[in-house]
């Protein structure tokens, strides 16, 4: 398992399989986030809410496919972290 840190606002081409990853809301301010298939108007496949601080980290039983690799979309808000997967 690959460990990719996260640009927001790109593409991750390299994640194609997702299997967890581990987010954190980096302003004090909460944060909405949608993980994506490949583009900003790709299919969402991952919506993800966090509040002011807060950190959500989560590994998948089987990977997630994102065709095209995964585009990370702030919503709202600020946050960085990391994916897993190739």
């Amino acid at each position: 398992m690959a460990v990719t840190a996260i640009t927001p606002g790109s593409n991750h081409a390299g994640v194609d399989n997702l299997e967890g990853f581990s987010i954190q809301e980096d302003a004090g301010a909460a944060a909405v986030i949608e993980l994506r298939k490949a583009v900003v108007g790709g299919q969402v496949v991952i919506y993800l809410n966090l509040a002011a601080n807060e950190t959500a980290t989560i590994q998948f039983g089987n990977a997630l496919s994102f065709e095209g690799g995964c585009y990370v979309k702030e919503v709202s808000g600020s946050v960085t972290g990391v994916l897993w997967g190739e």
